[in-house]
């Protein structure tokens, strides 16, 4: 287990992050810094804070130094997760997530999934088709039913054509 990070250090990493200060972040990490090291209050790594802040630049250089693509904060979010809380969140950054090991169906303790997050937070839901075929049937009906009036219509279509498709791989066997 990583020692967490002191708030000082949390502090000036969160604002090389946001800044994409890739010479500061390559500083930290030569000097033996740890991508997977936690917050002060231990929610969080440096590597979750980067793919919520969506800096592309920073999770991938956080990757090459072997971040956890699947490790979880205290209330079960992984960093796929947290990307999707990003209102700004983008496909590029969940595909680079999912190419290199990220899982995609895991819920939060509370039960929320990634498609969930996408669609709940305030933001594009161009990222839910993306995230369509990463969900599991349960999560993928309980979308269904839960945004069917706020929800775009091809972005709905897409959905339920994932869901269909599962359906009629599962008569074909």
């Amino acid at each position: 287990m990583t020692t967490p990070l002191t708030e000082h250090e949390a502090f000036s990493l969160w604002v090389a992050m946001q800044r994409k200060d890739l010479r500061r972040l390559r500083q930290y990490l030569a000097a033996g810094g740890d991508v997977n090291a936690r917050e002060p209050r231990g929610l969080r790594t440096l590597f979750m804070g980067a793919c919520h802040s969506g800096k592309i630049d920073v999770i991938r250089l956080f990757l090459r130094k072997g971040a956890d693509v699947n490790a979880k904060d205290k209330e079960g979010c992984t960093p796929l997760l947290w990307a999707c809380l990003n209102e700004h969140c983008v496909v590029a950054t969940l595909r680079l997530l999912v190419c290199n090991g990220a899982d995609a169906s895991p819920t939060t303790q509370q039960g929320a999934s990634a498609i969930y997050i996408a669609a709940t937070c305030c933001h594009s839901l161009l990222i839910v088709p993306y995230l369509a075929p990463f969900a599991t049937d349960e999560q993928l009906k309980s979308f269904l039913l839960k945004h069917y009036e706020k929800c775009h219509s091809s972005v709905y279509a897409s959905v339920l054509r994932e869901l269909r498709k599962r359906t009629n791989r599962s008569e074909d066997v």
